[in-house]
């Protein structure tokens, strides 16, 4: 009886030291999850802001070719008038 006290005694140890083992791996695990969330939140903002800068450069786009067809529209204009 005693020699089985012992054996499970040692088994316990075992399984204790793997547990701590598997909670080790765990904590690094938790970890890399952090720093993955992270960088994700990090390309989520930098995402945004290339869309923002997007949006800006396309509406500047829009003004632009505005002002050139005004423009275009304006210099048909002052040709039709004939010089005196």
């Amino acid at each position: 009886l005693n020699s089985q006290l012992k054996a499970e005694r040692i088994k316990i140890l075992q399984l204790n030291d793997q547990i701590a083992g598997l909670n080790s791996k765990a904590g690094d695990l938790q970890v890399q999850l952090t720093k993955a969330t992270a960088q994700v939140n990090n390309q989520t903002g930098l995402a945004a802001n290339l869309q923002a800068a997007l949006d800006k450069v396309n509406a500047e786009s829009a003004n632009l070719k505005t002002a050139y067809s005004d423009l275009k529209s304006k210099l048909k204009t002052q040709d039709a008038v004939p010089l005196e």
